[in-house]
């Protein structure tokens, strides 16, 4: 028995705590702190400290996995210290899951057992999926090279990073949605997916669309990006229908989000914007609608195009 696990708890998993010990403490996270979110003790975080993060970086690369593949998930696995331990596993789990399906990991591992030279067990890990499962899938990662295609979109990234969410047609649960595990983040002025899009990836936006699902069956796919005015102003350039929750209080979450924005559908199920001005501890959101997430990115497209042009006047304005 030869699996590939082999090399997570060997070689990738030291190193990404190595390069996560260096992060977090540029941070000014305390010691006892990393030590909790990797589960090690504060002697290894030491140790951790020791080596260069660069090192790290390089061990991890030498294992076959692109560099912006790695920056993608650090990135969001230092969103997931505030969010808690399930959510850091579930990023990194899935993240892993991504690199072997894509056969990064693949000469590495071969090279350890040469007698593995005909073996395509991970590429075909996403084989027993149905039609309907795969279509969606498939269209998320259009939806993604979209996005990577026209960077402009980065620039309608918010604090917690932009997602995409598709559902099935029946869908009436978590599982039957897919969106992106990690997020799609932004890497320096592109974006970048921290792994490949995958049914249960996204429990915020799955719940938002089962609630607006039940008064539009059309509207599978929605997409999170930030809000300010320039934005509100853009949709209204634009042409897109739009409507506002109505903050009760500032003190909400993200089930208060859900429930304004199904109460918002259940008044006119046609919406194609919902802007969310957030409360404590809650970034203010604007959630993009549609049939499939190609027609969400292609909308998003549309606004970043008009929202440049308009922070670039305002601007202007301002400095004269």
């Amino acid at each position: 028995m030869r699996p590939p696990d082999e090399i997570f708890w060997k070689d990738f998993l030291p190193n990404l705590r190595g390069v996560m010990a260096h992060l977090l403490r540029s941070k000014n996270y305390s010691q006892p702190k990393i030590a909790s979110f990797l589960n090690v003790t504060q002697a290894a975080v030491s140790n951790y400290l020791s080596a260069s993060q660069e090192q790290y970086m390089s061990r991890l690369e030498s294992l076959g996995i692109p560099r912006a593949d790695l920056a993608a998930l650090i990135d969001s696995l230092v969103m997931d210290v505030a969010v808690g331990p399930t959510k850091s596993t579930h990023t990194l789990m899935t993240a892993w899951r991504n690199f072997l399906s894509k056969g990064y990991l693949c000469d590495y591992h071969k090279r350890q057992y040469p007698e593995l030279v005909d073996c395509q067990v991970c590429l075909l890990m996403d084989a027993t999926l149905t039609p309907d499962r795969l279509g969606i899938l498939r269209r998320l990662e259009e939806a993604l090279e979209m996005l990577e295609n026209y960077s402009i979109v980065v620039y309608l990234s918010p604090e917690v990073s932009i997602n995409i969410a598709e559902a099935l047609p029946d869908a009436d649960s978590i599982e039957d949605i897919a969106a992106f595990p990690g997020r799609i983040v932004r890497i320096k002025s592109s974006l970048r997916a921290v792994s490949k899009p995958a049914f249960g990836g996204s429990h915020h936006l799955a719940s938002i669309l089962l609630a607006v699902m039940k008064h539009n069956r059309n509207i599978r796919a929605v997409m999170n990006v930030k809000y300010d005015e320039a934005l509100q102003e853009s949709l209204k350039m634009v042409g897109l229908s739009f409507a506002e929750t109505n903050r009760r209080n500032l003190a909400r979450n993200e089930n208060d989000v859900v429930s304004a924005v199904e109460e918002l559908f259940m008044k006119n199920p046609d919406i194609d914007i919902v802007i969310d001005r957030g409360g404590i501890g809650l970034e203010p959101a604007t959630y993009i609608f549609g049939i499939n997430a190609v027609e969400v990115v292609k909308k998003a497209v549309k606004i970043a195009r008009v929202y440049i042009g308009l922070k670039h006047s305002l601007n202007t304005t301002k400095n004269k």
